[in-house]
């Protein structure tokens, strides 16, 4: 008992030396630990803020193109969000690289952020050794002029509502049945027109077409043909004309100015019809003289109907899912917002009205629970995609500069433009109706089941139209993704 008392007594010893030689080492590896900490959270918000430079600098290359533009769009953001505001807790930068370089026709932009971060417990192992350089290295791959390039937005408006039951063609026309509705006059549209239903015009013949009217073959054979005989005087002689209105692009005739009945049509910009008529066959039957009339449209193309939904578009179904998969705070610095769940939309004017089109969400709008601390009001944005119903008003916007463009998508609700700003870009309501109430100028692409413009003095135009629709394309954005090449070498 006495040997067992006298050994636990030595141990205990020896525990007390055990401790104080592993001490230091213990006092060393707290102090590795706590640097490697301070060095990994230090390198962790460099990258988040080297990530989202090379992000505006690549979005601001996609809009002009311009190397100088990016870098300066990118020290932008290090200056404003990284030194000035200290938000990432960096205290200083020892070097910043901004570069560039295209291959195989993608272009690349690099941002590299490198700060020295001080160091505590190691200095004094290392008394020569007072801070550690940090670097962050981002890569964004720029894709640009191939954003949105589905044959349905190289049309000025196109519109794929076909109405499932026979059309009946009569004087007042059916409004229901159309694609798009010209529900006013003095519209101008520059540019080519496709539809899979028939056009309205309420009482006008002064609705203006620059370009070419494409329309679906099936329209040759809804309805029935019907007849619109009358009398005239051709060559002095009084002549009973037969005339026959076939089933057409057209969805509404009546009384015109010379006492026959006739179609209503688009003019082109000498004023001139699309619809042309032929008389033929002039004859006497016994003291009566007759003829034949028939209306051609030399203008009009019919061919297969056009799918405008998002699943059968490759490109605006890319554009799409590449927006839904960036992070919230990628769509921000982008200007893009995203909601697919349904709600509907009020967006108006920003208090930030320096860019076009200086769009945010009013009302009762949802904000992210990362974005509490954002002002909602100055946020603004150029692509907006959502689920349900839109309504936009750019009272305050300023006019768009040659190269900016917006993109507005309501998946499966309605898009509604009530006021008289310029507006640029695409607007897309694949499963509702686009309603222009304005006279300002849309100039880009409306694409939609159903189109309506309510108000006189309208001005439609597409930047791209073509007669053949064989090689022209419409694009509107650029995609800009963090990207990790391998086959890239940098200084």
């Amino acid at each position: 008992m006495r040997w067992n008392l006298l050994t636990c007594w030595r141990q205990r010893g020896a525990i007390i030396v055990f401790t104080a030689f592993l001490l230091p080492l213990l006092m060393a590896c707290t102090g590795f630990a706590f640097d490697l900490g301070n060095l990994y959270i230090h390198h962790s918000r460099l990258q988040n803020a080297a990530d989202a430079a090379a992000l505006a600098g690549g979005a601001a290359y996609a809009q002009d193109q311009s190397k100088d533009s990016a870098d300066d769009e990118a020290r932008l953001y290090v200056d404003r969000n990284v030194i000035q505001s200290n938000k990432l807790g960096i205290e200083q930068l020892s070097d910043e690289k901004y570069q560039m370089q295209t291959v195989e026709g993608v272009t690349y932009y690099r941002v590299k952020l490198t700060e020295d971060v001080p160091i505590y417990f190691l200095k004094i192992f290392m008394p020569d050794t007072q801070f550690k350089a940090v670097s962050a290295d981002a890569v964004v791959a720029i894709a640009t002029g191939g954003g949105i390039t589905d044959e349905m937005f190289k049309f000025a408006m196109c519109a794929a509502h076909n109405s499932s039951s026979t059309y009946n063609m009569n004087g007042n026309g059916n409004s229901e049945d159309c694609g798009i509705w010209f529900h006013t006059d003095d519209v101008t549209v520059d540019g080519d027109i496709m539809t899979n239903g028939k056009l309205m015009f309420d009482n006008s013949r002064n609705t203006v077409l620059t370009g070419d009217l494409w329309a679906d073959k099936d329209l040759l054979s809804s309805g029935s043909s019907f007849s619109a005989d009358y009398w005239t005087t051709i060559d002095g002689k009084s002549v009973y004309v037969t005339k026959t209105i076939e089933p057409s692009v057209w969805g509404k005739y009546n009384w015109g100015t010379d006492g026959k009945q006739e179609t209503f049509t688009f003019v082109d910009e000498n004023g001139t019809s699309f619809v042309k008529e032929n008389i033929s066959n002039l004859h006497q039957e016994g003291w009566q003289w007759k003829a034949t009339a028939t209306e051609e449209s030399p203008d009009v193309h019919y061919r297969d109907e056009i799918d405008i939904s998002v699943a059968n578009n490759s490109s605006i179904r890319e554009f799409i899912e590449n927006i839904k998969d960036m992070s919230y705070a990628d769509r921000e610095k982008l200007n893009v917002y995203y909601d697919d769940s349904g709600n509907a939309y009020n967006f108006s004017s920003s208090t930030d009205t320096s860019h076009f089109p200086a769009l945010c969400p009013q009302g009762s709008t949802v904000v992210p629970s990362s974005a509490t601390s954002v002002d909602v009001w100055a946020r603004w944005y150029k692509t907006i995609v959502v689920g349900g119903d839109i309504q936009v008003s750019f009272e305050k916007s300023p006019a768009p500069g040659n190269d900016d463009s917006a993109v507005i998508v309501s998946l499966n609700g309605n898009i509604h433009i009530p006021n008289n700003m310029n507006y640029k870009g695409i607007l897309y309501a694949p499963n509702g109706t686009i309603k222009i109430d304005g006279t300002a100028k849309v100039s880009g692409s409306i694409v939609a089941q159903k189109i309506i413009i309510t108000t006189g003095g309208q001005y439609i135009e597409t930047s791209e139209s073509s007669s053949s629709h064989s090689s022209t394309s419409y694009s509107v954005g650029s995609t800009v993704k963090l990207a990790s090449p391998k086959n890239l070498t940098w200084d």
